[in-house]
């Protein structure tokens, strides 16, 4: 039982080290529901639940009729480069990972 106990806390260990060197660090992005670079169109019944960005560009359309956002909108500000810079990085990263699958 012993050896069993310790052979799991190992194996979770090994997959959390595994899981943690393929996700990237989100950065400032983390905290955004939507980024986008020059236009964010809303054309339905759309609410989003968290902040958004839009950086160089700053045009957000279709939300007054339609749409909902509830969280803060950065559009062409500091903060709104750095998610989008962040959101970059991290996907280039991911882009850059060779990922291999098995079906044993």
């Amino acid at each position: 039982m012993k050896l069993s106990a310790i052979f799991g806390i190992l194996l979770c260990q090994t997959i959390n080290a595994v899981s943690m060197r393929i996700c990237p660090d989100m950065g400032l992005a983390a905290d955004f529901s939507v980024i986008a670079a020059t236009t964010i169109t809303n054309a339905d019944l759309t609410a989003i639940n968290g902040d958004l960005a839009i950086t160089p560009g700053v045009a957000l359309t279709g939300f007054n009729t339609f749409g909902m956002i509830n969280g803060a909108k950065e559009l062409g500000t500091g903060i709104a480069g750095a998610a989008r810079k962040d959101i970059t990085t991290a996907y280039d990263y991911l882009a850059a990972v060779a990922l291999t699958s098995k079906n044993d």
